[in-house]
Order: structure tokens, then sequence, then C-alpha cells
């Protein structure tokens, strides 16, 4: 078998394949017991947000399960959810959208394939390339172009802040220096790094691709409107060279697998014949089911109410674990509920002890989803006590004052009449 030279780039292992089997392997409990699996894996399981998409697509199921699942639709995506798109960022953003300006797609990678296929490789002027202008970036971006060679990356410029810590900044100068851009291509907030574009630096992007005449992929899968995950420095931007992406995965449905686009019809419009020709259209029950968290503004709710705050409290932790000052009120509050809960015991075992009802100190807010720190009666907060006995068994055993020393050397308490005002004397 000879595969052709796309057909070589295709079949080759890269970041995202790494990923999928990753999620694959954890998937199959292969994390449980004395190793605890840390690497890549699904959106946190959040009950409130499972049990809302139940009940979602129960609603849809019940409401046009024929008409999604039982005949094909436009490539473009269903008119429920490009209406619902055009409604939604219009009312939000005050765009000035149009159908035409909405492509609907399998996630937010199969988008960023189109888009890189679409808009680079070799050409009839010059061959042009993904590039990715703000590294480090999305491993997956490593296979969404077609041909060997296909996609490079700007290095950053690194600011030092104190010791410990360190930014990434976009090298506008770098960028320019290269001569074969079709598409920009960046996530923002970055995965990994959680970094934000500036708005400073979105200005100089815009004003290299006005230059080239090229358009920017603009990836908002862990940004705003939804899931916020992490916040950014202004909402996302209409621009002629801009195509914004969107996804509901990162808010609880990745398995579904639904992303869209929007942007200029001139950059929309070859892409939704892509759609087309390579898987006809994405899922159309699930495009119902976005349709509707859309229009009812579930979506929105689930946003502001339970994912943006239950991941800020996880940062706040994480920032506190690596010295972050922002952090360390919610670190001290979880040291206190472990404390409650586990005390070792003899032999390094853990003895799980019954936590008493107490309540939060007074003037604390609560963080919806996070339980509150545990403390003693009256609002002081707990101690960890020294266990009576050794951990190890070959640790000495500390003696307490009184103990038995040996023959003739133990002391006599005072009988219990002592203690009510009589002396041991006069009671014998």
């Amino acid at each position: 078998m000879v595969l052709s030279l796309s057909g070589t780039k295709m079949a080759h292992a890269s970041g995202i394949r790494s990923i999928m089997e990753d999620i694959a392997t954890s998937m199959r409990g292969a994390s449980t017991g004395s190793l605890l699996n840390l690497s890549i894996g699904n959106p946190a399981p959040i009950p409130e947000v499972v049990g809302t998409w139940r009940r979602l697509f129960d609603e849809t199921l019940d409401a046009s399960f024929a008409r999604a699942s039982c005949l094909y639709g436009p490539s473009r995506g269903t008119d429920d959810l490009v209406a619902a798109i055009v409604e939604y960022f219009s009312g939000r953003y005050g765009w000035p959208l149009t159908p035409e300006h909405v492509v609907v797609g399998s996630g937010s990678q199969m988008l960023s394939f189109v888009a890189s296929a679409v808009f680079t490789g070799p050409g009839a002027a010059r061959d042009t390339k993904t590039v990715l202008p703000a590294l480090p970036d999305y491993t997956g971006y490593q296979g969404v172009y077609l041909f060997p060679g296909g996609v490079a990356g700007i290095a950053p410029r690194i600011e030092l802040c104190g010791d410990r810590r360190f930014r990434y900044h976009l090298d506008p100068d770098a960028l320019r220096r290269s001569d074969d851009i079709g598409l920009l291509l960046l996530s923002s907030p970055s995965n990994p790094t959680g970094r934000c574009v500036s708005p400073q630096e979105l200005d100089a992007l815009l004003e290299i691709a006005a230059d080239r005449d090229v358009p920017i992929f603009f990836d908002h899968a862990y940004g705003a409107p939804f899931p916020q995950i992490v916040e950014t420095p202004e909402p996302p931007r209409w621009h002629e060279n801009i195509i914004n992406v969107f996804t509901v995965s990162k808010a609880g449905l990745p398995g579904e697998r639904i992303g869209f686009a929007v942007g200029d019809p001139r950059f929309i419009e070859p892409m939704v014949s892509f759609v087309a020709n390579s898987t006809l259209h994405a899922g159309q029950l699930a495009q119902q089911v976005t349709a509707r968290a859309l229009a009812t503004g579930e979506l929105d709710r689930l946003t502001a109410e339970v994912i943006r705050p239950y991941y800020a409290h996880k940062r706040r932790l994480g920032e506190a674990a690596g010295g972050h000052p922002a952090g360390r009120r919610e670190l001290a509050a979880a040291r206190r509920h472990v404390r409650r809960h586990v005390l070792l015991g003899m032999g390094g075992r853990a003895v799980v002890r019954r936590p008493r009802p107490l309540r939060p100190r007074e003037g604390e807010g609560r963080v919806p989803g996070a339980r509150p720190a545990l403390l003693h009666r009256g609002g002081r907060p707990g101690r960890l006590r020294p266990p009576r006995r050794p951990l190890l068994p070959d640790q000495p055993q500390r003696r307490r004052a009184g103990a038995h020393r040996g023959p003739g050397t133990h002391r006599r308490r005072p009988r219990r009449a002592a203690r009510r005002g009589v002396s041991a004397g006069s009671a014998a």
C-alpha cells in the first residue's frame, strides 16, 4: 500500500491522537488503584450541568426527534440553530449577522481543520501555511493541515514576573517577518497556559491580517460567552478578518461534537462547501439541543451560576498551592476540611471521623458548588492534634507526666474526695 503525501501526513501520530488515546485509557479505568492519572481528560462532570443537558435532550426528543434524526439537513447547520446563533450574538454583542455569517461543524477541532484546508497549502500564486502566532498553543493544531510542514509557530517573548512566575507575550515583529501566512490560528484563553490575547495584541494581529488579506481563526473554547472558564480582557470582537469559533464541549457536552464559526461570508461560504463535501453536516439532534440551550437562556445560566464559579474555585486552589496570594484562603479552608475528616492513625492508616455539623465563619461567602470550611464550635479553626501512639512501630513512645516509671516510682493519684474539697488524710 502506498499513501499519498496528504495521506502519509494524516496517518502519522499527532498530539491530538495521543490525547484521545489518553482519554480512552482513563475511561477504561486504568487510573484506578494506587496511581492517579493526571493527564488530559474530560471536562468536570458537574451534576447540575449533566442534569440540565439531559433535560434539554429529553425535551428535544419529544419535540423534534423525527425531523432532527430521521432526515438529512443543510450543511450550514439546522435552521433553528443558525437562527438562534444569529439572534444570540446580534443581541448580546450587536454583531451585524445574517445566516450567511454562520457555519456549524462537528466541534471546533473539525472547524479549524476545515479552515486550514481551505485557506492554506499549495496555491496558484504561492504556498501558504497555518501560522500559530502565540505559542505555546493547543497541541491539537498539529494535525489540522493536509501537507507536511503546513503549520508554523512564532516563538513568544517571555516576561519574568518575580522569582517563580513568567508570562508569554505575542511578538508582532517576528510575525511580520513571515511571508507565507495563509491563516492565523490561535486559542484565547490559550490551552494549555490559560493566557488571553490582550486588546493591544489583537490590534496588531488584525493589522497584519488586513495587510495580508488572511483570516484570523479565533478559538473561544474556554472563554466568553460560554463557558467562561477563564476571565477574558474583552468580549469577542467582530471584524471582517476574524472567524470567531465557539463550542459547547467545555460547557458540558464534549461527546456530541458541536461547534460553530461566525465570520464574514467570504470566509464562511468556502467552509460550508467543505463541510458538505466531507461530512454533509453535523449531527442534527445535538444541533437542536444546542439551539434550545441558546434560545431559552439555559446555556447562559449554567455558565454564570455553575460552570464559571466551579472553575474559579478550582483555579484559586491551584494558585494557592503554587504560592499565589489570591488563593491562600481557599487552600486554608481545604486544609481545615481535610484535618476535620482524616487523621493518621497507627502505622499510617487513615482513620475517618464523622465531622460535626459546623458553620462557616461569619462574613465568609460561599462559592457555589464548594463545601464550606469545617470549623470547631464558635468559629475557631480546627487544629490537628498529634496522635497518642507512634505513627511507626519503631518510634519511641513518649511518656506522659505521672506515668509508670518503674518499681517504687509510681506517683499515687489523689482520691476522688480530694477534688470535692476534702483532704485525702481526713478522708482516710
